[in-house]
């Protein structure tokens, strides 16, 4: 990527899809204009702490990369609305996640996660959650939770 871009404060929309990207530089923290960020199909294992700096973003799509954790300052990101996060390498469900209070679309589909947290119902605007080909240890517990959470009236696409 690259580094003059990190300059651009007030970019509201970037798109590094399939770039082979391999890292993310952590000035990537100094773009706090951006309202969506296109990192998916690129070769990530990891992302900076910085990306909690981006607290007007609201679109983040991380899906087909290699990445098996979220930084926990994602917990900033107070008015994101969609996070794809589908075919990666998440062997957890990442906790930050339940942070993120305004989340409407969320794609956990095609990782790695055994268990799904009861506590995934608070989040009252979600509108769409798919939860597909996941090894669940559980999956009458995972489809209490889609029950639980689609008589809210959340779509769930699960197994």
């Amino acid at each position: 990527v690259p580094k003059g871009i990190y300059s651009l404060t007030e970019l509201r929309y970037v798109d590094l899809y399939y770039n082979d990207i391999r890292s993310i530089d952590p000035a990537i923290g100094n773009m706090r204009g951006l309202h969506i960020l296109y990192l998916a199909n690129n070769s990530l294992t990891s992302l900076p702490d910085e990306l909690g700096h981006l607290k007007q973003l609201r679109e983040l799509y991380l899906h087909h990369n290699r990445l098996s954790f979220l930084p926990s300052t994602l917990s900033q990101l107070i008015e994101l609305q969609i996070l794809r996060i589908n075919d990666n390498a998440f062997g957890t469900f990442p906790e930050v996640i339940l942070a993120l209070q305004h989340l409407e679309n969320l794609d956990l589909s095609r990782n790695l996660m055994h268990t799904l947290p009861y506590e995934i119902v608070s989040l009252q605007k979600l509108q769409l959650l798919a939860i597909t080909e996941n090894p669940w240890d559980n999956p009458e517990h995972v489809r209490d939770i889609s029950v639980a959470i689609g008589a809210r009236g959340v779509v769930v696409h699960s197994d």
